[in-house]
């Protein structure tokens, strides 16, 4: 039993480790708007990047898929500038 335990606890820790790896960050600026108006536009473009309203309703745990192009074309749609995070 504690053996498979430790398995389970090893396969989830790799699975968030490989996750992590994948993902290209970035910062978006633009000057003189609000921390609100960001926020409102970093919402809405992740909301246009996800594949449909039913990804949201998948749980905390599970991975939602975003289109990471899709979201950046919306964010720089909207005058931002974007700038890779390591």
């Amino acid at each position: 039993m504690l053996g498979r335990l430790f398995i389970m606890a090893v396969i989830a820790c790799f699975w968030l480790f490989a996750s992590c790896a994948q993902v290209e960050r970035r910062v978006y600026a633009k000057p003189e708007v609000t921390d609100t108006q960001r926020t409102q536009d970093h919402r809405e473009c992740l909301r246009s990047a996800i594949d449909g309203p039913r990804d949201l309703e998948r749980g905390l745990f599970l991975t939602i898929p975003v289109d990471r192009e899709t979201f950046n074309k919306c964010m720089e749609a909207r005058g931002y500038m974007g700038q890779r995070v390591r």
